[in-house]
């Protein structure tokens, strides 16, 4: 004999259907029978064409287009968020994708909502280990997009290019980004306080050296502007780079004055023992 389905769970079968939920939805999560949601949904006159409940599809298209969201939409109309997208697709209105949604959404929001998401983000990620996959990807999309290009580097851009220097900007080099490349020249130009430039930057030596770079660093502050003396050391550097064995590494610290700070010499097989200044 049929199993009799109880009925509170024909009520919430009810209140689905109402809302628009498809009967294969129910089915799944309910493990009620097709026959008898449709058997119910006939009892109760909920209407079904193709399982799309009727709603205002003017008004629900207008809002869409407006930027009002398919979430916000559904919890407007009490209906699930499905019913509002097969609506649209009805009315043969084009899904907008991730990016395009959260473009219209910060439209819509406030500055301090806006900051109150940005903060929400960061604070996710704080902490976090990040991937050297990650990393590496992070880097390309910083050489594609050039937004962390600071002061230093577009003066120091200015005279490359008033020379008629060749070079390229915020090369993506595994995990890092270098400011500079001219040749087999890496280029790191900072504005600190600290005589020997950011410990940050000390961490890409190592690495970029042992990718075949010989490294140029820079350190200025923000009261001092680069010399010029600057970018003639830096293609005497180049220059010395380019004809220089090919197992031999440089590492050279110098002052956006031009003074000299220090400088590392080494063997590629020499890189991982040596100390840097």
């Amino acid at each position: 004999m049929a199993r009799k389905t109880d009925a509170t769970l024909l009520d919430d079968v009810a209140q689905r259907l109402r809302r628009g939920v498809s009967v294969g939805e129910i089915t799944a999560s309910t493990g009620v029978s097709r026959s008898v949601i449709y058997r119910l949904s006939k009892e109760l006159k909920i209407p079904q064409h193709g399982n799309v409940v009727n709603l205002p599809v003017v008004e629900v298209v207008t809002r869409y287009q407006l930027g009002e969201s398919e979430k916000s939409l559904a919890n407007r109309f009490g209906v699930a968020r499905n019913v509002i997208r097969r609506h649209l697709r009805i009315a043969d209105v084009p899904a907008r994708g991730r990016s395009e949604a959260m473009f219209v959404r910060m439209l819509r929001t406030s500055p301090e909502d806006r900051a109150k998401l940005a903060e929400a983000a960061q604070n996710a990620v704080r902490g976090r280990r990040r991937g050297t996959r990650e990393l590496e990807q992070r880097a390309i999309t910083r050489q594609r997009t050039k937004q962390y290009v600071g002061f230093a580097e577009k003066e120091l851009a200015e005279m490359l290019t008033n020379r008629e220097i060749q070079f390229d900007q915020e090369v993506a080099s595994g995990q890092y980004n270098v400011d500079f490349v001219l040749g087999s020249v890496a280029v790191e130009i900072d504005r600190t306080d600290r005589v020997k430039g950011n410990p940050g930057t000390r961490e890409k030596v190592k690495p970029l050296l042992e990718r075949g770079y010989w490294v140029f660093h820079i350190t200025t502050t923000r009261r001092m502007r680069l010399d010029a003396i600057v970018i003639d050391q830096l293609v005497t550097f180049r220059d010395r780079a380019q004809s220089a064995p090919a197992c031999r590494s440089e590492y050279r610290v110098v002052r956006g004055s031009g003074d000299l700070v220090a400088v590392v010499e080494c063997d590629r097989d020499e890189i991982a023992d040596i100390v840097l200044p």
